[in-house]
């Protein structure tokens, strides 16, 4: 009897190994974007204290070079807030992208494992035909020899 052996193994080692390098860029590209959305959060809170130390300072009465820096500083964090916005799409539209390679990846690996399990399935039944028919020739012989020796 021989053993099993898929024909097409290298190729599905190949597929799995393609699938475990775009399961790794989706990571990366999904981290890059939590990193952002992260930093977006920070500055908005930055930008929320600002305001609240402007607020503050213009009750008690500040100078105008101190209102201007305020404006200035909350200025640099409204247009930074703006390209990280643009970041975010553009590390959302690349997430969203490496998503469906991804799921066409996982499809061809789980096509060519139901082509292995299919084969596997044929083996058995070949095999459980071969096995049949040792014992069919195992017992005609037997019941052969018996009847010579009568």
């Amino acid at each position: 009897m021989k053993q099993f052996q898929f024909s097409l193994k290298k190729i599905l080692s190949y597929k799995e190994q393609v699938q475990s390098l775009e399961k790794n860029k989706l990571a990366q590209l999904t981290l890059k974007k939590n990193q952002l959305e992260e930093q977006i959060v920070q500055l908005k809170l930055e930008s929320n204290r600002l305001s609240a130390e402007l607020l503050n300072a213009a009750n008690v009465g500040i100078s105008m070079m101190l209102v201007n820096n305020y404006n200035y500083q909350l200025q640099n964090n409204r247009m930074y807030l703006k390209q990280l916005g643009n970041d975010l799409n553009n590390a959302i539209f690349s997430v969203e992208k490496q998503l469906k390679i991804v799921m066409a990846a996982t499809q061809d690996v789980e096509g060519l494992e139901k082509l292995k399990e299919k084969q596997y399935q044929e083996y058995l039944y070949e095999d459980g035909k071969e096995q049949e028919l040792i014992v069919s020739e195992f017992v005609s012989s037997k019941i052969i020899r018996e009847q010579n020796s009568v």
